[in-house]
C-alpha cells in the first residue's frame, strides 16, 4: 500500500506538529474507521501518544485503488466524535 499526502496534510500536519509517521500509525492502528458523508473521506481515530499525552487522533484519507491520500490530521475529542455520529455527518464503515 502506497502512501500520498495532499499539500493541505503536509501544512497541517506541520502546524499541529504530527510527523507523517504518526500519520500512518493513525491509520494502521486505528480503533475506529469512519466515513464523512458530508466531505466523502474516510477517517480512522486512534489513540496514540502524541507531544507527551496520548490523545485521541483523527485521520482523514482517501481510498484511490492501491493508494491512500492524507487529507488532514488533529487531536479529536471524544464528545466530536459522537456529536458527528449523532448528526449523521460520519457512519461507521463496515
Amino acid at each position: 500500500m502506497t502512501f500520498t499526502y495532499t499539500t493541505h496534510f503536509k501544512f497541517r500536519a506541520k502546524q499541529r506538529k504530527i510527523s507523517l509517521k504518526l500519520a500512518r500509525e493513525i491509520y494502521s492502528q486505528a480503533s475506529t474507521k469512519l466515513f464523512d458523508n458530508l466531505r466523502n473521506h474516510h477517517i480512522a481515530i486512534a489513540k496514540l501518544k502524541v507531544r507527551g499525552k496520548r490523545r485521541k487522533l483523527m485521520l482523514a484519507y482517501d481510498k484511490i485503488n492501491d493508494m491512500i491520500e492524507f487529507i488532514t490530521v488533529h487531536i479529536i475529542r471524544e464528545k466530536e466524535i459522537k456529536n458527528k455520529i449523532i448528526s449523521g455527518r460520519w457512519k461507521y464503515e463496515n
